[in-house]
């Protein structure tokens, strides 16, 4: 019926879809396929839907230029493909993956040298916060040079009460700006007390 049915909320209430990368850590592909992962978004009725990246992490250093590329590859796939058939459905959210800050703008540009202007940076969750200042502050520097200004940025995982006020600083130059964290909820989930027999 919907997740909106599902999850017994408005059809008004914004919900975000993502594959969730951090599943699939160790695979060397991700499990899905963009075609698959568009038509899933629209039939289920999401807001917004996230392209499928993959995560840039130590234990699999080795294969970053190659999951670097999968994340590109499926950004540019699933834009093209959203644009033809899905765009009146949802907003197409591009993930972008980096290590180094270089590299998070490099892929940030090249996405939007191809008309994209909304996009999630991911593969955060694990980076100090003083890496996450300098990436929104490389953000608004390459912005300047750019011809299509981005609309909307999600920071994925990264809703730390010391980032607040950078991220306004990115609304300010009328970017929207939305981040997430599962962190309070699995605080919760984990120290509720259990019930003894």
């Amino acid at each position: 019926f919907g997740i909106h049915e599902f999850f017994r909320l408005p059809d008004s209430f914004p919900i975000m879809a993502d594959c969730g990368a951090f599943s699939y850590i160790d695979s060397i592909n991700p499990p899905y396929q963009t075609n698959d992962v568009l038509r899933l978004y629209s039939e289920l009725g999401f807001q917004y839907g996230v392209s499928i990246d993959h995560l840039i992490v130590k234990q699999h250093i080795e294969q970053k230029n190659d999951r670097l590329k999968i994340t590109y590859i499926n950004g540019v796939e699933a834009y093209n493909e959203w644009k033809k058939k899905y765009k009146d459905d949802f907003q197409l959210i591009v993930a972008v993956q980096g290590e180094t800050i270089p590299e998070y703008i490099e892929m940030f540009k090249n996405f939007s040298m191809r008309g994209i202007t909304h996009f999630g940076f991911g593969g955060l969750v694990r980076s100090q916060t003083s890496f996450i200042v300098s990436l929104t502050d490389a953000i608004i520097d390459s912005i300047q040079d750019m011809r299509n200004r981005p609309e909307h940025i999600h920071f994925f995982g990264v809703a730390r009460c010391q980032l607040l006020q950078k991220y306004k600083e990115r609304e300010d130059l009328l970017i929207t700006v939305s981040v997430d964290s599962a962190s309070y909820l699995r605080r919760a989930w984990l120290s509720a007390p259990t019930s003894q027999i």
